[in-house]
């Protein structure tokens, strides 16, 4: 059996990382693990990638993840989620455009 895998990808400054998963919670109920994924974020080298496997939830479901970090600026990170739950990942996807709208970016 093939499982595909969905991709999340976006640039952050450290600060707006923290923000847009804390954002998932209160406006889409997706619930991560949000202090461990920034220390991991923040703790990646510079010119480093490196990535974890992670759990959260989605409406109350289980959802598996996993979450890559590409330190390509110094605290601004790209990251990138992989999961094969097609909904979590459209769900970041429409939530990270609606956040970049606010912000005016």
């Amino acid at each position: 059996m093939v499982f595909q895998t969905h991709e999340f990808s976006a640039n952050f400054d450290l600060e707006n990382l923290r923000r847009f998963l804390e954002r998932l919670k209160e406006r889409r109920d997706i619930v991560l693990e949000t202090d461990q994924l920034v220390e991991f974020a923040a703790q990646t080298a510079y010119d480093d990638e490196r990535e974890i496997a992670s759990k959260g939830r989605i409406k109350g479901k289980s959802v598996a993840f996993t979450f890559r970090v590409f330190m390509d600026d110094i605290d601004a990170p790209d990251v990138y989620v992989f999961s094969r739950n097609m909904a979590f990942i459209e769900t970041l996807t429409s939530e990270l455009h609606a956040f970049w709208e606010e912000l005016g970016i």
